[in-house]
């Protein structure tokens, strides 16, 4: 019942206290729960069904293991070779009578004391050392310097023009002598005797002066 005010205008009806609390969640609310109900529900239908289904379905199942092992860690790698040591010929190694090694005897002048026999690779302008400096030392012991290379004969006669060294250079260009001597650096030098006999071979790379190795020297003394 609406009640007439004097001035002729109604009273608006009043709230009754707790009537909005009674009123309940919007409409909005309402459907956010029940999508959320749902969800739940959706997620734990899933954590049982799955486990058992998935060994059922091999495609599925072979991706999730490839997805599973690209997080392994890699293999280690394989282990390195180990460093090949430096060979040196045997004292009283024979320089070959024929191929290389005859061309080598005949390079060299008759009745030598020993010979200085160089290998210089197959480029002589990268040897890395003064081989006018080895000629000069040969000579003061008494030694023909005779420089011997893996290059074709034509080759090496550019080298040895390049080269300015008053020594004789020979060809080895299928390594017959490179291989019996063990040339595993350049340059490398053999001590022979006057019977072609090794009497020492150079231990080790990047030697400017043959005489600060005690082995040369030695050697070269035992001669006389």
């Amino acid at each position: 019942m609406r009640l007439r005010r004097p001035d002729g205008n109604q009273d608006q009806p009043q709230p009754v206290p707790g009537e909005a609390q009674r009123a309940g969640p919007r409409p909005q609310s309402r459907r956010l729960q029940a999508l959320l109900s749902v969800l739940l529900l959706l997620m734990a239908l899933l954590a049982y069904t799955f486990p058992r289904s998935l060994p059922q379905s091999p495609v599925l199942y072979g991706r999730l293991l490839r997805f599973a092992g690209s997080f392994k860690t890699a293999p280690p790698p394989p282990p390195r070779s180990p460093v090949k040591p430096i060979l040196v010929p045997k004292p009283g190694t024979l320089l070959p009578m024929g191929g290389t090694g005859a061309a080598i005897r005949q390079a060299a002048p008759s009745g030598g004391d020993a010979y200085l026999l160089v290998f210089i690779g197959n480029c002589a302008s990268c040897v890395g050392v003064d081989l006018n400096d080895w000629n000069t030392t040969a000579r003061e012991h008494h030694l023909t310097m005779i420089m011997f290379t893996t290059a074709g004969k034509q080759e090496a006669a550019e080298y040895h023009r390049s080269l300015g060294v008053p020594a004789p250079l020979i060809s080895d260009p299928r390594g017959e002598i490179s291989r019996r001597l063990h040339a595993a650096f350049k340059p490398r030098a053999y001590l022979f005797d006057r019977d072609w006999k090794l009497r020492w071979a150079q231990p080790v790379p990047v030697q400017d002066n043959l005489m600060e190795d005690s082995g040369f020297k030695a050697a070269v003394k035992a001669l006389r």
